[in-house]
């Protein structure tokens, strides 16, 4: 008697699901959600510091995705334009909390969170004095910095997320990089090793 092998369920890929999406099928929505919360939560946590606004935007955010969703092209993009739509949403909300209040609420967990793919070890103090500084600059900084040094993104995938010239990048990176190293300044104040040798 031959056994049937079990089913495995294989994930669809990124341009079958925005398909399916635009086909109607049952529970594609959801699956695109199940599939990039994860990341959108990630990206907006790191941009903005976890708060009880978060899930808001994470709502927002797939709001924007869906409402444009028939216009990707390729519709394999999806990843990226997740991404990007994320990334607007985020800098949107870092230009209504300009002064950066959140910072007092980071707990341990979130603190290493957000170094924890440097392969370093994370200092609650070194965190609090890099995040303390990074909420003293412009919105478009804050991304940068935290696209190019806390999620570890090429040039070139930063240019792409923000729907920007490499150019732009390079030249807008350069302005943060020097303003937020000029606010650390040369004191006593511990500061992460990562983040200073990163910055010169």
């Amino acid at each position: 008697m031959q056994v049937a092998p079990p089913v495995v369920a294989v994930e669809r890929s990124c341009a079958d699901l925005v398909r399916a999406i635009a086909d109607g099928r049952p529970g594609a929505e959801r699956e695109l959600i199940t599939r990039f919360a994860g990341h959108g939560r990630r990206l907006l946590i790191r941009t903005l510091g976890p708060g009880p606004d978060v899930d808001d935007l994470l709502q927002e955010v797939f709001f924007r995705v869906f409402q444009r969703l028939h216009k990707i092209e390729p519709p394999d993009a999806l990843p990226g334009y997740v991404t990007t739509v994320t990334l607007l949403v985020s800098r949107e909300a870092l230009k209504k909390r300009r002064r950066a209040r959140w910072l007092s609420f980071l707990g341990g967990d979130e603190l290493a969170s957000l170094t924890e793919h440097r392969g370093a070890e994370a200092v609650p103090e070194d965190v609090r004095a890099f995040y303390g500084a990074l909420g003293k600059v412009s919105a478009q900084a804050q991304l940068l910095i935290t696209l190019r040094y806390v999620e570890g993104l090429r040039l070139e995938e930063i240019a792409v997320a923000l729907e920007l010239s490499l150019s732009t990048v390079k030249r807008h990176l350069a302005r943060a990089e020097a303003d937020l190293a000029a606010l650390l300044g040369d004191d006593d104040v511990a500061v992460a090793p990562w983040l200073r040798g990163a910055l010169r």
